[in-house]
């Protein structure tokens, strides 16, 4: 007996010592890995969706967690991850874990097997003009003002732009000059021998409409504090504002940011030297501001420029920006392309989506997917931590149309093709 037990201590002192070492050390993420024959330390990943409640699968084993879920202790490699749930599409993805280090794929959109469409009006339109950064968005079934309306999309109601004794019901429009996050914008229309500019304010109860033609005498101008005058800005080659500051390059490439009332001025950088070699003399350049030293040119020719090496990001044809400054990134789109740019990493363009006809874009979950128009069809575009970008197709819209995605809801509108009805879509589904 004094045998048996004398042999079961050193069996289990001999346990103690082999096994303790090893949980202590895979509960501070280290692993034998038997392929490499070597200890190493693990990796994870992290898996969040919207909808949640995903089923996990890695390669052929069903986890046992739902998302959002982090699966830990993985011997550094490549595994195929796929996500399931019930009434959406498979999501999969080749994912490389590394030692050490968290592979996080966060707000997945699972994409609904067949896509709901709500109709909201049964009227037909004829076009539908967007209001970034605001819950607002403008339809209209004819060219003239009178038929344009204004749709509030976080209460779904819609009421006439115009009062029905407004003098410009008539007013073939030409344009809509709009600037991001702010629910003010200024109407061009009219003919050459009478052209009429009306400045909106949709943030007034009613809708402030105030006809500004008189004022306007030259670019630029602007709609938020209707500061024009003829004369207002001169010798300069650029302009953008930004908050409450007007900015301006100047002919001699300075950079100056002043007040509406031009009571204060100030000189943001001077750089002859960089100016002289990124600048063209003949071009016009609008200046947007990502950070308070970070500074972007966009020409009439489309070309992207920023203070930063390499300086000349996009040579010709941007159509359009759309500006992620809690995480420095800027997506932007040409005809044929959609590209995203980091500034808080090393800076160059990264193609997402090479296509026809692309018009517009609008994040969805910044910095991570982004809606875009190519060809009269609407598509959804995920930005993968690795890997290609997923695209899926959501619908067809009507031509020479755009669409508005409102953060609020969750929804993107647009004009069906066929019946020109206003239909939306619940992209994210909660």
């Amino acid at each position: 007996m004094i045998t048996l037990r004398r042999i079961l201590f050193f069996i289990f002192s001999l346990l103690y010592l082999i096994l303790c070492p090893i949980l202590i050390m895979y509960c501070l993420g280290y692993i034998f890995d038997p392929t490499k024959q070597e200890i190493t330390r693990t990796g994870l990943i992290h898996l969040s969706s919207i909808p949640q409640g995903a089923d996990i699968y890695l390669e052929k084993s069903h986890y046992q967690e739902k998302t959002p879920a982090s699966i830990e202790g993985l011997i550094p490699g490549d595994y195929k991850v796929i996500l399931k749930k019930k009434g959406y599409k498979l999501w999969t993805q080749q994912v490389s874990v590394k030692s050490a280090r968290a592979s996080a794929f966060e707000n997945i959109i699972l994409i609904p097997k067949i896509w709901a469409i709500k109709r909201i009006l049964s009227e037909k339109f004829v076009k539908l003009w967007p209001l970034r950064g605001t819950d607002y968005f403008l339809i209209s079934s004819t060219d003239n003002l009178g038929s344009f309306e204004v749709y509030e999309c976080r209460e779904g109601e819609i009421a006439p732009l115009l009062p029905l004794d407004s003098e410009f019901l008539d007013l073939p429009v030409v344009s809509i000059f709009t600037q991001e996050d702010s629910p003010i914008f200024i109407i061009y229309g009219g003919s050459l021998w009478n052209r009429k500019f009306l400045y909106v304010n949709l943030a007034k109860t009613p809708y402030e409409i105030l006809d500004i033609s008189k004022l306007i005498q030259e670019k630029p101008l602007d709609i938020e504090s209707m500061s024009v005058s003829p004369h207002y800005l001169e010798n300069i080659k650029g302009y953008g504002v930004h908050d409450r500051w007007i900015y301006t390059l100047d002919d001699k490439n300075n950079i100056f940011r002043q007040t509406f009332d031009k009571a204060e001025k100030k000189p943001v950088f001077g750089n002859a030297q960089f100016g002289a070699t990124v600048f063209s003399e003949s071009d016009f350049y609008k200046i947007k501001v990502l950070q308070s030293n970070i500074f972007l040119f966009l020409s009439q020719k489309g070309e992207l420029l920023t203070n930063y090496f390499p300086y000349s990001l996009i040579e010709k044809g941007v159509e359009g920006l759309q500006l992620h400054k809690a995480n420095l990134k800027l997506l932007y789109w040409t005809k044929q392309s959609i590209g995203l740019i980091d500034f808080s990493d090393v800076i160059e363009s990264n193609i997402l989506y090479t296509g026809r006809n692309i018009t517009d874009c609008f994040w969805v979950i910044e910095p991570t997917h982004v809606l875009f128009n190519d060809k009269e069809r609407l598509y959804l575009c995920e930005i993968e931590p690795q890997g290609e970008p997923h695209i899926e197709f959501i619908t067809e819209i009507e031509d020479n149309s755009s669409f508005f995605y409102c953060d609020k809801t969750g929804s993107v509108y647009f004009l069906e093709p066929q019946s020109r009805n206003l239909n939306s879509i619940k992209i994210i589904q909660r």
